[in-house]
């Protein structure tokens, strides 16, 4: 039996919710969470039943979480001259707001409450010496309710917040199986195919915005198959290690995040494909020399999108977008890769490894190269060839001195020591049309921001054991 409750609350206070370095408008927010969970396993005795050709493990499992949010924006000094047109307006904006009425400008409350129930099983059979069937399977039940209530005491914010109240209900459950097969013929040869589906359940935007979104807040169900077929090989007395797996991943409502021009949500895309294949390899040249390298191909695309975001820069409709399908608010992104995938990842290092004399001390030394191709890694899923971030590879770097039986450990080590510069995400600036950064060279141009990834790093560690 396995127990378990948690209690915890946050309290975080940004002064720009905007990202520049105007005044505009800053947040308070609290976050709350109370949760339990508890787990009944019961497990087949060790190499009991059927001669030890047959064990198993099953299992019941409940969770419940009570969860708050609660958001307050206020405006700041340059709010109403930069986000309320000039005239009697901006006026009326700068005096309210003289006279306090920014403070607590916008006011956002969400409470969740769920319970998740699960009951699973898994068996792995013998069927001969080095043939074994594994299956398993596990039906999850989830009940989740909501209330979403967004207030604005200050009226010239809705640019930034919409009222909204809203209850919101979720209700789902769902059978998910996987199937095994392994034939071992000794032990170092691995050959396996495996079958297996998933299921994350829905649930409810919780981001505040300025469109009220009310019941299209709730997102339903994202589920995947998975195929895998693979070895896992070792040779010349372990002097060689391979392993490589083909693979296959099929989903279904895709929970996508799109951007509004002002806040994210979540909502379901048709479906999405990943298959692909991931190599990698040990080398052991000597007792005091290991090279390691690894590749891995990725083939991802949507198979169906149809009502996909359109490119932000379109979400107003500027006369740029004119000429795309309804105006470039919404695209169809059937065969549009999704973000964060590169197409090539891979990795290539050697540790060198010695004693000193005859201390007990030892050293090691290892080099690495980390290499990732083209990808978008922009915030939404839509095609913008403003957040392509170019192929980069990084090189890195560790020499330590070890204790007896390893009991301690000092290195020195660099990271990125090229200096490579490039985004690991990028952004799109909220309201950036009032700030003048759409650069209209192409339809859905916007200001995109780059969270600009560690430059070249050194450093010092030190591990102690007792």
């Amino acid at each position: 039996m396995i127990n378990s409750y948690r209690d915890w609350n946050s309290t975080q206070t940004d002064g720009d919710t905007i990202f520049t370095p105007v005044p505009l408008s800053s947040r308070q927010g609290g976050f709350t969470s109370k949760s339990h969970n508890h787990e009944l396993q019961f497990i087949s005795p060790k190499d009991e039943l059927l001669g030890g050709r047959l064990d198993f493990v099953a299992g019941l499992y409940y969770f419940q979480e009570d969860y708050t949010i609660d958001e307050r924006l206020q405006a700041d000094a340059q709010f109403c001259n930069v986000l309320v047109p000039a005239g009697a307006q901006r006026t009326a904006c700068n005096t309210s707001l003289a006279a306090g009425g920014g403070v607590n400008a916008t006011d956002q409350d969400f409470s969740q409450s769920v319970e998740s129930f699960a009951v699973y099983g898994q068996t792995t059979f013998k069927i001969a010496e080095p043939l074994s069937l594994t299956l398993g399977g596990r039906w999850s039940k989830d009940d989740k309710s909501a209330v979403y209530v967004q207030k604005r005491a200050f009226p010239f914010a809705a640019s930034l917040r919409a009222i909204e109240n809203a209850n919101l209900a979720l209700k789902d459950d769902r059978f998910t199986w996987r199937a095994s097969l392994n034939y071992k013929p000794n032990r170092d040869l691995l050959f396996f195919l495996n079958y297996s589906t998933g299921y994350k359940s829905g649930g409810f935007n919780s981001g505040a915005g300025a469109v009220a979104l009310n019941q299209a807040r709730i997102f339903a169900r994202e589920t995947v198959k998975n195929y895998e077929l693979g070895a896992k090989t070792t040779w010349l007395d372990g002097g060689l290690i391979a392993n490589l797996t083909l693979y296959r991943m099929d989903i279904g409502g895709f929970q996508d995040r799109a951007f509004d021009g002002v806040s994210f949500v979540v909502r379901n895309a048709g479906s999405l494909r990943h298959q692909g294949f991931e190599f990698d390899t040990t080398i052991r040249p000597s007792q005091n020399l290991t090279v390691n390298a690894s590749l891995a191909y990725l083939d991802s695309k949507f198979t169906n999108y149809p009502g996909g975001a359109g490119l932000p820069g379109c979400a107003a409709g500027p006369a740029i977008c004119a000429g795309l399908p309804n105006n470039g608010r919404t695209q169809d992104l059937k065969g549009l890769r999704l973000n964060f995938t590169p197409e090539f990842t891979g990795s290539v290092g050697a540790t060198w490894t010695g004693d000193i004399g005859n201390s007990g001390l030892g050293w090691s030394l290892n080099g690495n190269v980390s290499l990732t191709s083209d990808s978008n890694n922009g915030g939404g899923n839509h095609g913008n060839r403003q957040t392509v971030q170019d192929g980069y590879a990084l090189v890195g770097a560790r020499f330590a001195i070890n204790g007896p039986d390893d009991n301690w450990n000092i290195a020195v080590f660099g990271s990125n020591l090229t200096n490579q510069g490039y985004c690991n995400s990028q952004f799109y600036q909220v309201l950036d049309s009032a700030f003048g950064m759409r650069n209209g060279l192409f339809p859905g141009s916007t200001g995109v921001r780059c969270n600009v990834a560690n430059p070249r790093t050194y450093g010092v560690s030190g591990t102690f054991r007792f």
